[in-house]
């Protein structure tokens, strides 16, 4: 994670790094780009990248975070779920060549890391749809594994839409995302009966 405990100041040049990352990413591999390049491009200097970030996996992973999860997962609710994976998806197609290089990076990492944040965001919504409801499962193994499972489903979604050229608007893609949580709860709702 990104260093913690810089002044919120800090953010507009942590933002002026993250921009020069991505602008190089645009027409580089990210092996290619070395912190003198990033640095070069937003003309700082390299201790100023360094007081912020250890190294380029880490400005990756805040740009991701910043950009993606954060936008996610903030105020996340079942309400709000459609809403939201819209503008994650709106926002990977703005920025496609990145997205798609950043995949490349390390799609395990990129596909594990947001893999893992929807799993913690869903176990609270399960909790509460389970509260809602009056039912209870047997455990917290079951609301982390029914947590899982919907969030591999998500992520395997995301990664196969950027992995194909994006081709999906982001709405239909929405959209798509919808009609499958409405089958898995008819399903579920027939089982119950």
């Amino acid at each position: 994670m990104p260093k913690s405990g810089k002044l919120s100041c800090s953010y507009r040049t942590q933002k002026k790094i993250a921009e020069s990352m991505k602008e190089l990413m645009k027409k580089n591999s990210f092996d290619k780009i070395s912190i003198s390049d990033i640095t070069s491009n937003c003309s700082i200097h390299r201790q100023t990248f360094y007081y912020h970030f250890n190294d380029k996996y880490e400005l990756l992973e805040w740009i991701i975070y910043n950009e993606l999860v954060e936008p996610l997962i903030n105020g996340f609710t079942l309400d709000n779920m459609y809403e939201r994976f819209e503008i994650m998806f709106s926002t990977m197609k703005r920025d496609e060549m990145f997205f798609k290089s950043a995949f490349k990076v390390s799609h395990e990492w990129f596909a594990l890391y947001l893999n893992n944040t929807i799993t913690k965001e869903f176990s609270k919504i399960v909790v509460s749809i389970n509260d809602e409801n009056g039912t209870t499962f047997e455990s917290q193994k079951d609301i982390l594994i029914t947590s899982q499972f919907i969030s591999y489903g998500i992520t395997g979604v995301v990664y196969n839409w950027a992995m194909n050229g994006m081709k999906e608007t982001p709405q239909n893609l929405t959209e798509s995302l919808k009609n499958i949580v409405s089958g898995v709860k008819r399903l579920a709702n027939r089982t119950n009966n």
